[in-house]
Order: C-alpha cells, then structure tokens, then sequence
C-alpha cells in the first residue's frame, strides 16, 4: 500500500526558503534547498533515411480515436504560441488532464521544425505534475522574456529553436506516441500552422489524439488570446491567493537518500527530495528515526518550505564540522538526534499521516537487503510517491563514499549507473519465435538497469516500443531479454534474464538502448527499414566485435559482425 502521497495545505504566501530556516542546531552557512528552472539535454536522433514518416506516425487530417496513455494517464498538448510582439519568444503548454498525478519524465516531446521530416527529441524532467495542471516549456535562453512578457516564469526552458508557426509535435508516454498537432513535411500553407500566431486546444478536451485533429483546436492571430499556464483558459493560475492564502499541494516530497559515509564515521545524514511541482511547506512533518529494530523512533521536527526539485538534508548535531569539511556546504537542518550506522529504519510522517518510509520497522538492518552500513542508499530517479513500507525495487545501496551526494538528488548527479551496451541479437533462422538481445556489462562497477531503457524501432519507423529494465547487472555479466520465455528455454534449456514481446526484430528492426531517455547505444539507423542494409539480420546472428571498447550512439558497421543462420549464437555469455 503506497503511502499518503497528496495532502492539501493552506499556508501564508511567502514563506521561508529552506536555506534559511531555523534548526535544531543553528549553524552559519546555506543549506542544499532551493530549485532552479529545468533545462534537461535535447537530442537529435538519426535522419529518417528515406523513410516516408508522415505515413509512418499515421499523420493527417482526420479525426482519429482519442488515445489515452499507458494506465489511463491523460497529459495532452494545450497551446502553441509564436508570439506576434516579442519576435523570437515561443512557447508551448501541456496538461494533466487526467485524474491523478503524472510523471514528465515519463514523456517527451518530438518536433519537426520548420515544415521538415527531420526531428528533434525535447526531454522533459521528472516531476510530479498534477491533474488539472499545466506545464509550460519556453524556447531555450528566453527565460527572462518570458516573465517580462506573461509576469510568471515558464516550468522548463527545453526548447533547442524557436517555433515559428510550421512546427508539427508528437507527445509520446514511454515510448507510445498518445497526442499530435500538426503534420510531418507541412509548412506555413497548412491550416494548422500558426505564424505569429496561438493554437490553443478547445476547453474541455480531455484525451490526446494520433494525428492532427482539425476540430479540437483554434488558431487566432497573435498572443492576444493565449493564456500560458491556464487550462481550460477561464482557470486561474496556480498561484493565485483567492484571498485567504495560498492551496499549495505536497506532491512527492520522498526519501531520496539515507547516508552512513564509509570515509568517516561522524558523517551521517538523511535527504528529502521534492519531485512536486509546487512548493511543500514542511511545518508539522516530522523524521522518525529508529534505532535498529526499536518500536518507538527519535523525532526530527522539520521546519520551512521546500521548493520543487529542492532537496532537504537533515544530518547528526554532531558531525556539522565534518559534514562540511566533505561536501562543502552545510546540512538545510542539523539535529541531535543519534542517527544511524546501517541499520536503522527512517520514516517520514506529515500533518496527516505518513510519507515514506526506508528500510523495515521493527527490524535490525544489519545484514538485511537495505543495510547501508558504510554506504549510501540512494532512491532510483522518477520515484514520486512515497511508500508506507519499504520497497526494494526503489532502492540502491552503493558501498564507499560514490553514493553520498547529499542536495543532488534530481539534477542527475545520483550515483553512477554504471554502463551497459548491446552485446548480441538473434532473429533464429530455424524458429522464428526465438528473438533475443543480449546486453554487456563492461564494469568496473554494477549496472542499475532500472535506469535503462531498450527501444525497438519495427519496420523504419521513427516511433519506438519500450521495454524497462530492473535489478542490477555484475560487472562482466550479460543481461538476456528474449520475445517470447518459453521458447528461449525451449531452444538453450535456461531462463532468459527477461522476457517482453516487444523484443521480436525480424531483421529490419532497430534496437535502441537509452540511458535516462538519452540514447547510449545502438544497432541499426532508427527510422531506416533494414531489409536491404548492410545491418539487416534476418534469419541471422548479430555479435559485437569483441574489441570494442565503450557504447555508441549511431551504428559504426565496423563494431559489429552478421552471421548468417544460428551457428554463432550464444546467449549468457560474452
């Protein structure tokens, strides 16, 4: 049962930043808090080779049926603005409209700029947004613009150009294209483009669409109509007193990081992280302490005001000196609670009830699957909610001082994921229901594969099925994911690491392998049928050279080796 992850507050405007607020034991110094605009990398991916990607993304005029996301979540593309005063500002607004909280980092955005077949990905951050919120992305550098123009700042600066009205976009939750404005190759004399000019999505749409639909979207001349940061366009903004103070919603603050540093012993801390999109006042929240398997905790009381993708760290009265000896910069809070050396459960509990929860209550951690003793136990990227028992599978303990990056979490600064690259790849000349990819761990440390992410591209498509990872990889070992599990045991008499269907390249298929959302490796020219090319592997074995040194991000034929029929397969090892 996960645990209480919304509670509503009403707190006073203007309250303290976490930098500044009164602790337990006062200290000079600035704290980790305090959040900054968003500007995540944007990548280019491959040409498109000639393929026709209009048909491809299923691109048109029709009205085609609503596409809701994978679990019934609902974020969808609201309003596009070139705006007709300011030459050079553009912006662009999603919005939840679905019934829960949602994750952008779960999403991105691909763009064809300027009437072109040519795309470029916008990586969006994660962050909790949630429903009946929007989320408004401003051309990268126009930051200072947008706020004089609109009088609030834009959630993300991401955008790599300016869209100047003949800009198509598709809206993809892990890897499924679920919205689209605009056509693929079609410039200024399209009925959709917005010279100049605000799309604006009509009110009470509530599910994406896979092509361009006429009817659910106007464009007027000009940003006299544009609301930026308001769906349906009536609503008011976030931040908008209504007179009695402000409804701040405490989404996702969680337990990022639980910290006995190996380098020394004084060195103990907790981090809370906000992955919310508004700012969580911490008055009434409490840390909750346990020591080893005792049934009542030590009490932190927590203080002041967190903002989104600010992280808090909480750290023992005694180790103040040492703590900033290592890092540099002093804890947001120092208390004199005993905090622990390995084995002791923390729990965070707030006016209405718990939060989250590390390690097991009532349990001695030494020797248990979240022993941190001389280690950092650090909560995997896109964890947004907390749990009311601890959960494995959002967790990894890194041995030594690698893990311990206290006011980091979310900025991509976690500990090292370590490195993985595709190994091998089966389409079976004598049974076409084996497929299977084989992914390398170089070393020299452990791979958390809960950060990767595998892309298969079908039939020169530009648009990819997913399928996620978890667990860890040893360094040297392989990682097999197969199609189907039963005929992978059938054919080499062991499990496969993973089965999905998705892994089912019948030769022409690109496999792609992401590192959080950014391309890391790959087999193949996404967007490219590869009957016909030199990577083409039907009925065949794909190695890779055993020289090669490191993953790349466009296919190098020279790293690679086709056989022809199934004599040089062999799943499981290197």
């Amino acid at each position: 049962m996960r645990a209480l992850a919304l509670v509503t507050l009403l707190v006073a405007c203007g309250g303290k930043d976490a930098d500044t607020v009164p602790v337990d034991t006062a200290v000079d110094g600035t704290g980790s808090g305090g959040g900054t605009l968003s500007t995540p990398a944007t990548t280019t991916p491959s040409g498109t080779g000639g393929t026709d990607v209009d048909t491809a993304l299923d691109t048109g005029t029709a009205t085609t049926p609503a596409v809701v996301g994978p679990a019934g979540r609902r974020l969808i593309l609201t309003e596009i603005c070139d705006d007709d005063l300011v030459d050079g500002l553009a912006w662009l607004e999603l919005y939840n409209s679905g019934e829960a909280a949602v994750d952008l980092g779960d999403y991105s955005l691909r763009v064809f700029a300027d009437g072109g077949t040519t795309p470029t990905d916008v990586a969006l951050p994660h962050r909790a947004l949630p429903a009946g919120r929007a989320w408004v992305v401003v051309q990268g550098g126009w930051e200072d613009v947008f706020v004089d123009t609109w009088g609030r700042a834009a959630d993300q600066a991401g955008l790599p150009f300016t869209l100047d009205g003949d800009d198509s976009m598709f809206l993809f939750d892990r890897g499924e294209l679920v919205d689209a404005f605009g056509v693929i190759g079609e410039g200024f004399d399209s009925p959709w483009a917005y010279p100049m000019s605000t799309a604006t999505r009509e009110d009470g749409i509530l599910d994406g669409s896979a092509s361009w639909d006429a009817g659910q979207w106007v464009v007027s001349f000009g940003a006299a109509f544009a609301t930026p940061g308001r769906h349906p366009s009536s609503a008011p903004l976030p931040t908008d007193p209504g007179g009695t103070g402000t409804s701040v919603v405490v989404e996702a603050v969680v337990l990022s990081e639980v910290t006995d540093l190996a380098s020394d012993a004084d060195v103990k801390y907790v981090e809370l992280y906000n992955a919310g999109f508004t700012a969580a006042d911490l008055s009434g929240w409490s840390l909750n302490v346990y020591d080893a398997a005792a049934a009542e905790p030590a009490t932190v009381q927590l203080a002041g005001v967190l903002a989104p993708g600010a992280a808090y760290v909480v750290a023992g009265a005694e180790s103040a000196d040492a703590f900033y000896a290592t890092f540099g910069f002093h804890a947001d809070l120092y208390s004199s609670v005993a905090f622990g050396n390995g084995n002791d459960p923390v729990q965070v509990t707030g006016p209405l009830g718990q939060i989250d929860t590390f390690g097991q209550v009532g349990a001695d951690g030494f020797g248990q699957p979240w022993d941190y003793t001389d280690s950092a136990a650090v909560r995997l990227p896109g964890v947004l909610e907390g749990a009311a028992e601890w959960v494995a599978d959002e967790w990894t303990v890194v041995a030594g001082d690698i893990g311990a990056t206290p006011g980091e979490h979310g900025d991509g600064s976690l500990a090292d994921p370590g490195v993985l690259w595709i190994n091998e790849i089966v389409d079976h000349a004598e049974d076409d229901a084996v497929r299977w990819v084989e992914l390398y761990n170089p070393g020299p440390d452990p791979a958390m594969l809960s950060r990767f992410v595998i892309h298969r591209y079908a039939n020169g498509s530009p648009l990819s099925a997913t399928v996620r990872l978890s667990g860890e990889l040893a360094p040297g070992d392989v990682w097999v994911v197969a199609g189907d599990a039963g005929t992978f045991l059938a054919r080499y008499g062991f499990d496969a690491d993973q089965a999905d269907p998705t892994i089912d390249g019948d030769g022409n298929d690109v496999y792609e392998l992401r590192l959080d959302g950014v391309p890391l490796d790959v087999y193949g020219e996404p967007g490219v049928d590869g009957f016909g090319t030199p990577w083409e592997y039907t009925d065949s074995v794909v190695r890779r050279d055993p020289i090669v040194t490191g993953p790349q991000d466009s296919w190098l034929p020279e790293e690679w080796r086709v056989t022809a029929g199934s004599a040089g397969e062999s799943p499981g090892m290197r």
